[in-house]
C-alpha cells in the first residue's frame, strides 16, 4: 500500500513539474508587433500605406498566424474593404469590414523565425476634414507561434499604432462677404427758402415770400381793385354833376 502511494505521489509531482514547466515555456515565447506609415502626414483627399509586421521573433520553431483588430476613424478615412489589405508573400489573410478583424497566416502551414512584414492596409483621408489627427492602430493583436504538445500556443496580446497628421482646410467659416450697396447720389438739390427774416432794430419779423405763382396772383388782384376803385370814383363824379 505505501509503494503505491509512493508511485501516486510520485506521477502526480511529476505532473505538476510538467505542467508548470509547460506553462512557463508558452510564456517564455515573445513577438513585436510593428505598425508603421508610409507617411505620417498627408494631405485630405491622399492616401497612405500602413505597414504591419512582426519582429524579435523568439517562439522556438517560430510563428504561422496572426489575427487582430483593425481600428482607425471613419470620420477621417474612407471605409476600409477586403481590398484595400494585401498580404504578404507566403501568408494568407481575410478580412471582415463588418467587425473589423483581420485573421492572417502561412500559405503553407510553415513557421517563421526571421522578422516579417504580415500585410499592408491602404487608407484613403476623406476630403475635407481639416486638419486632423488620426491615428491607425491594430489592436489585442495575439500571434500564433512555438510549439505545446505539437500545436501552436498564442503569443500576446499586442498593441501598435501609427500616429499620422491630416492637413486640411481650416475648420473655420470664410465669411460671407456683406453686399455694397449703392452710394447715395452726390448731387444736392439746392433748396428754395420759403420764409425771409427782417431784422428791425432787436426785434425780428418773419414775413411769407410768395412762390413765384403767387406773385402773379397778387398783382392781377390788385390791378382789378384799381380798376374797380376807378370805375366807382369815375360814377361817382358824374352822379354829383347830374345832381347839381
Amino acid at each position: 500500500m505505501k509503494t503505491k502511494g509512493k508511485i501516486l505521489s510520485t506521477l502526480l509531482m511529476g505532473t505538476v513539474i510538467a505542467a508548470i514547466s509547460t506553462s512557463v515555456n508558452a510564456h517564455d515565447y515573445t513577438v513585436s508587433l510593428g505598425v508603421s506609415a508610409s507617411s505620417n502626414q498627408i494631405n485630405q483627399g491622399d492616401s497612405v500605406t500602413v505597414t504591419v509586421g512582426a519582429s524579435s521573433i523568439n517562439a522556438g520553431p517560430g510563428i504561422d498566424g496572426f489575427e487582430a483588430n483593425l481600428q482607425y476613424s471613419t470620420d477621417m478615412y474612407e471605409t476600409v474593404s477586403a481590398s484595400d489589405i494585401s498580404a504578404t508573400t507566403g501568408w494568407t489573410l481575410n478580412y471582415n469590414p463588418d467587425t473589423k478583424k483581420i485573421t492572417s497566416y502561412t500559405t503553407d502551414g510553415s513557421k517563421i523565425t526571421d522578422s516579417t512584414t504580415l500585410f499592408t492596409i491602404n487608407l484613403k483621408a476623406k476630403d475635407p476634414v481639416g486638419n486632423a489627427s488620426a491615428y491607425v492602430t491594430i489592436a489585442n493583436g495575439m500571434f500564433s507561434g512555438g510549439e505545446e504538445d505539437g500545436h501552436s500556443v498564442d503569443i500576446g496580446p499586442k498593441t501598435d499604432n501609427a500616429p499620422i497628421t491630416i492637413i486640411g482646410a481650416s475648420s473655420e467659416t470664410t465669411p460671407t462677404p456683406t453686399p455694397t450697396s449703392t452710394p447715395a447720389s452726390t448731387t444736392e438739390t439746392e433748396s428754395v427758402p420759403t420764409s425771409l427774416k427782417v431784422n428791425t432794430g432787436d426785434s425780428t419779423k418773419s414775413g411769407k415770400l410768395p412762390q413765384t405763382g403767387e406773385n402773379d396772383a397778387v398783382i392781377y388782384g390788385m390791378a382789378g381793385i384799381l380798376a374797380v376803385a376807378a370805375l366807382s370814383l369815375g360814377g361817382y363824379i358824374k352822379y354829383r354833376k347830374d345832381i347839381k
